[in-house]
């Protein structure tokens, strides 16, 4: 999953609000049975931070890597 870019109006990185989040694990729970792990590219340390807490509610977080650059490099 590709979050970099997820930005306010001004250019700031957003995270979920708590509806999509709910939403957003449920997708992830699903996705996790046709899958071993999951690859999430964040766009901010924040959203890192965001996607372990709502991941380990979830319990998918022994299957998640979140990772973030701030040159963008990690796939590009």
């Amino acid at each position: 999953m590709d979050h970099r870019g997820m930005k306010t109006a001004n250019g700031e990185a957003a995270v979920y609000s708590l509806v999509v989040a709910e939403r957003a694990v449920l997708f992830q729970q699903m996705l996790m049975d046709y899958s071993k792990k999951a690859i999430v590219l964040c766009n901010s340390e924040f959203m890192v931070h965001k996607m372990y807490h709502d991941t380990k509610i979830s319990g998918i977080y022994d299957k998640m890597v979140p990772l973030f650059a701030k040159d963008r490099t990690m796939v590009d």
